[in-house]
């Protein structure tokens, strides 16, 4: 990996250039993208998925990344080193279905700003009526209700629900 881009402020107004007297030099003119590092990037994904019986199933990944700054020798953590998840479902005849899913994800920082790891816990459980043709849901995101930023300028992310429901049309 060569030449990673970032965005920011690329042109600032001329202090004269909105009002005479005006701060200038503060006030982006130009946000644009650009080249921060010469850096080499390794990482790879591993996944299991596995069939127990047909009401029964799970599944596993795996991710790691390790971006490193060539001119400095440290490691970049704008993005996370490791993730996982994981999950399995249950289901109940053909009407009912439970699943269960984890969440990792490892710490990042951007320039001064860090986040730390987090991991969520996930459920849902839905219904099929009409032949199946339509499904009620209801699923739960972050049960444990473990507060934290997914990215540094996001907002901090607590327990949430929601209720669905999906009609096929033939």
């Amino acid at each position: 990996l060569r030449g990673l881009i970032d965005y920011g402020v690329a042109e600032y107004y001329d202090e004269n250039a909105l009002f005479p007297g005006s701060p200038g030099g503060t006030i982006p003119s130009l946000v644009s993208v650009f080249n921060t590092h010469n850096a080499s990037s390794l990482g790879g994904e591993l996944s299991a998925n596995l069939l127990v019986t047909n009401w029964l199933s799970g599944y596993a990944n795996y991710s790691y990344q390790h971006v490193k700054d060539l001119k400095t020798g440290k490691m970049i953590e704008s993005a996370p080193q490791n993730k996982l998840n994981s999950g399995l479902c249950i289901k109940f005849g053909k009407t009912f279905t439970a699943s269960f899913f984890t969440n990792y994800v490892d710490k990042t920082a951007w320039d001064e700003i860090k986040l730390d790891p987090y991991m969520l816990l996930n459920s849902a459980i839905s219904y099929r009526v009409l032949d199946g043709d339509m499904e009620i849901s209801l699923s739960a995101s972050n049960l444990l209700n473990n507060i934290h930023r997914e990215y540094t300028q996001g907002d901090e992310v607590g327990r949430s629900m929601l209720l669905s429901l999906v009609y096929r049309l033939h």
